[in-house]
């Protein structure tokens, strides 16, 4: 059951919506969080596109997002290699730093965890098998609502075609419509703690 997009004020306007749905991510009770990460986390890696990935790109949660430590943890210990985004105001540009432990990621200036840069620099966006994309709200067709810098839409273009891009999110997120630009780019799958959702056949 995905939320009506009715139901939230000011649909069309990109600024409410993201107010509105930060506001209901915030919300969330930490028991019920922490069992919906639980559940998102054992059904992300359970996946064959999890199994099959050897390079992946995962996000850091920050602001409620929901979370991703144990999906890396998990890879880190499949001998998967995983980068995490380490984003920048100057030039609006995200890069991929190699994660080798969450023991290296430290505080960036947006206020969100990141990698510490490494010695051999950032990972190109053609070497991900996986890239997992956090947002405010989703559809069924992948359509994404992020936070507006565009940093995700921009490093999603430069990706190999044969990269799979999996947003994951609470189930509350997933909404039947968003508005959209050209420039925004949809993700493959989503993974809430209700399942998986490949988007092409929506």
């Amino acid at each position: 059951m995905h939320d009506d997009p009715d139901s939230a004020p000011s649909f069309n306007d990109k600024r409410s919506l993201r107010a509105e749905m930060m506001a209901r991510r915030t919300a969330l009770a930490q028991p019920d969080r922490l069992a919906y990460d639980r559940r998102l986390a054992a059904i992300f890696c359970a996946q064959k596109f999890f199994r099959e990935a050897g390079t992946m790109l995962v996000y850091l949660a920050f602001r409620g997002e929901a979370a991703t430590d144990s999906i890396i943890e998990t890879a880190l210990l499949a001998g998967k290699r995983v980068a995490a985004p380490q984003a920048r105001r100057t030039g609006n540009i995200m890069q991929a730093f190699p994660l080798h432990s969450l023991l290296e990621v430290t505080m960036g200036e947006w206020g969100m965890r990141e990698p510490r840069a490494a010695a051999e620099g950032p990972m190109a966006p053609e070497a991900f098998d996986l890239i997992v994309v956090p947002g405010l709200a989703f559809t069924l067709r992948g359509d994404r609502l992020g936070y507006g810098g565009g940093y995700y839409d921009r490093y999603l273009s430069l990706i190999r075609p044969d990269a799979l891009s999996v947003g994951i999110g609470y189930e509350f997120q997933v909404l039947r419509r968003l508005p959209t630009e050209p420039f925004d780019r949809r993700v493959d799958r989503l993974v809430t703690p209700a399942g998986v959702i490949a988007c092409a056949d929506n």
